[in-house]
């Protein structure tokens, strides 16, 4: 999997003022890029689609 390409895309779509309440909720223990569950898998999909058909090591 192309984790930087992944981690690009995720802080292009980045929401800071949704973040904000996100990692309040998680005690700030993690940190959020403000993206909710619908967009997040339409993002992720094609990556982890790919990552599915690798071989496990």
């Amino acid at each position: 999997m192309d984790y930087p390409a992944l981690l690009a895309i995720l802080q292009q779509h980045a929401n800071p003022e949704r973040a904000v309440p996100m990692q309040a909720y998680m005690k700030h223990r993690f940190v959020y890029f403000g993206i909710g569950k619908p967009e997040l898998a339409r993002l992720c999909r094609p990556f982890f689609k790919d990552a599915a058909k690798q071989p496990v090591d």
